[in-house]
C-alpha cells in the first residue's frame, strides 16, 4: 500500500536535511582548521643614525629637530635653521624656547635668519657637509 503524499514529502524533507548535515560534516572534516595568521611587525622606517650629519632647513618652533634628536639620543650632528629671526620665532611660537632648550641640551645647533635658498651665504654653514 502506498504511503500518503504528505507523509512521503515529509520523509523526503527529513532525508534531505540528514544529507545536508552529513555533507556539512564531511566538508568540515576535509577542511583543516585555519591557523591564525602570523602578523609581521615592521619597525618604522627612520633614515637617520646618530652618526648622520643632518641639516634641517625652515624649522618653525624646532619641534621636528627636537623629536629627531630625542629619537637618536643625540643632536651633536644636527644643525636646525629658521628663516625667522630669534625674536620673531619667539613671538610666533609659544613653545619655541622649550624645544630649542631640549635640542641644544642634546648637542644640537640652532641658527636663525637663514634663507634656505641662499645657504651659500650663511657663514656658519660654510665648509660643512651634510649626509
Amino acid at each position: 500500500m502506498a504511503k500518503p503524499k504528505r507523509v512521503r514529502n515529509r520523509a523526503l524533507r527529513v532525508i534531505d536535511k540528514i544529507k545536508q548535515a552529513q555533507h556539512a560534516q564531511a566538508k568540515a572534516k576535509a577542511t583543516p582548521p585555519k591557523q591564525p595568521t602570523k602578523q609581521v611587525v615592521r619597525k618604522p622606517f627612520f633614515p637617520y643614525t646618530p652618526s648622520s650629519t643632518i641639516l634641517l632647513i625652515g624649522e618653525g618652533n624646532f619641534s621636528f629637530a627636537h623629536s629627531i634628536a630625542t629619537r637618536l639620543g643625540t643632536a651633536s650632528n644636527i644643525v636646525a635653521t629658521a628663516y625667522d629671526s630669534e625674536l620673531v620665532a619667539r613671538q610666533k611660537y609659544i613653545d619655541v624656547d622649550d624645544h630649542i632648550q631640549a635640542f641644544e641640551k642634546l648637542g644640537g645647533t640652532v641658527l636663525f635668519d637663514v634663507d634656505g635658498t641662499q645657504l651659500h651665504a650663511c657663514e656658519k654653514l660654510k665648509g660643512r657637509v651634510f649626509s
